[in-house]
């Protein structure tokens, strides 16, 4: 966990992260679903503090 690590993550967050990418591969492959579903990205900003 190394990459954990070095992005001050946990470990449940990059497990779910990487469960989540696996579903959305899925979909995206799916004959059907691919073509209909539309997902939209948000942008993550931190606060100064971090």
């Amino acid at each position: 966990m190394d990459f954990s690590r070095e992005f001050i993550l946990t470990a449940n967050v990059i497990e779910k992260d990487y469960a989540l990418g696996w579903v959305l591969a899925g979909i995206s492959n799916h004959p059907e679903l691919g073509k209909s579903w539309v997902f939209k990205l948000q942008k993550f900003h931190s606060h100064p503090d971090m």
